[in-house]
């Protein structure tokens, strides 16, 4: 932890396999570090869905982009919230296989457009009504950050919105939850 913190690269990451990120590899983890991972990963962002699902739907939209797609869940609550939103899934390969294998019963109702999120030449499907991110910018540097929502800009429909579900550590009432 300490390598990484001080040299701003995932030191210890080669333990678990080798992969320039954690994202490339999650789809390979035993089965007790992948249920730990997508269960932490989950927590906060599976609670909020219900509650942000009627305002993100309230421009009834017929697009949807999800940036950071992970396993599908945001997706499929979408796909079943609104019976003619069409979604596609922005993710690493990796992550897209997951998503598409737990969406099967919904892909004619989905793209699935994989890429590198941190390539910052990486132009994301354009047109889209909303764009979700959820528990995804957090990840990043700040420049990371900068270029991916410059590429949700770019790929909005004119009236268009971009909806961020994030924690935000330093804003936390208790010190043991920063």
């Amino acid at each position: 932890l300490e390598a990484a913190l001080e040299e701003g690269r995932p030191a210890g990451l080669k333990s678990l396999g080798n992969w320039d990120t954690i994202y490339r590899g999650l789809s390979s983890l035993s089965p007790v570090a992948k249920s730990a991972w997508f269960e932490f990963d989950h927590l906060y962002s599976d609670s909020a869905f219900a509650l942000v699902l009627p305002i993100v739907f309230a421009s009834q939209p017929a697009t949807l982009m999800d940036i950071g797609a992970n396993t599908g869940k945001w997706a499929q609550r979408c796909l079943d919230f609104d019976s003619s939103v069409k979604l596609t899934l922005v993710d690493l390969p990796e992550q897209i296989a997951i998503a598409r294998g737990n969406l099967e019963c919904s892909l004619s109702r989905l793209d699935f457009y994989e890429a590198d999120l941190l390539n910052s030449e990486t132009a994301f499907p354009a047109g889209q009504d909303v764009i979700w991110m959820s528990q995804f910018l957090t990840c990043f540097s700040i420049d990371a950050v900068a270029h991916i929502l410059r590429r949700a800009a770019a790929s909005l429909s004119a009236a268009g919105s971009v909806y961020v579900l994030d924690t935000f550590w330093d804003r936390q009432q208790y010190d043991i939850a920063k």
